[in-house]
C-alpha cells in the first residue's frame, strides 16, 4: 500500500503541475473497498457524476498484457 500510495501522489502532483485537477485513487477507492470493478459501468458513472473527465490508473495485472477503459 506504501507505493501504491507513493505512485498515486506522484501522478497526482504530477497532474496539477499542469494544471489538472487532481484526485489520487485511494481518496476515491481505499484498499478497504475491496475491488469494486465488476461493475464497470456503476464505476464510470459514479465518476462522472463527481466531475471527472478522466481518469488515470496504473496497476501490474501481467508483465505483458493492458488494459484501458475509457469514460466516454
Amino acid at each position: 500500500m506504501n507505493l501504491r500510495g507513493d505512485l498515486e501522489n506522484e501522478v497526482v502532483l504530477a497532474a496539477r503541475n499542469v494544471e489538472s485537477k487532481s484526485l489520487d485513487g485511494m481518496a476515491i477507492f481505499p484498499p478497504e473497498l475491496g475491488k469494486p470493478f465488476v461493475d464497470i459501468e456503476r464505476v464510470k458513472s459514479q465518476l462522472l457524476d463527481k466531475g471527472f473527465d478522466w481518469i488515470l490508473t496504473v496497476a501490474l495485472i501481467d508483465i505483458k498484457a493492458e488494459r484501458y477503459f475509457g469514460l466516454d
